[in-house]
């Protein structure tokens, strides 16, 4: 549905100069292993874990990603970057503790049974 838009756009920006093949070889790597192959991937975990738990790993993502490129790239880490790592890796602890069952005191209640559910037999 977006073609109509997207296509004279894309035509109207496209670079003068040649695509570098190296440029392709990484857009086709993103587009194949990270928006195809690793949905597969994400999508088992989730099933396999419940989507509720699982998903706020995702949340972790763009602060591991940083911490990667820190000996890979050579990137800075500023204390702006960090404090805002730490205070999201902080909110996601608290909400799998939180969404995780409490262990009561004492045990349950037993089952309050409608009236004449215990007795057998009778007529």
């Amino acid at each position: 549905m977006a073609l109509p838009v997207t296509l004279p756009a894309t035509l109207a920006l496209w670079p003068r100069q040649p695509i570098a093949t190296s440029a392709w070889l990484g857009f086709v790597y993103v587009g194949m292993f990270s928006m195809w192959i690793g949905f597969f991937a994400w999508y088992r975990g989730l099933a396999l874990g419940g989507a509720l738990r699982v998903s706020q790993t995702q949340l972790l993502q763009p602060f591991l990603s940083i911490l990667v490129s820190i000996p890979l790239l050579g990137e800075p880490l500023d204390v702006v970057t960090l404090g805002f790592a730490i205070a999201v890796v902080a909110t996601v602890v608290v909400g799998k503790r939180l969404s995780q069952p409490q262990q009561a005191a004492h045990a349950a209640p037993a089952a309050v049974l409608p009236a004449g559910a215990a007795r057998s037999g009778r007529s």
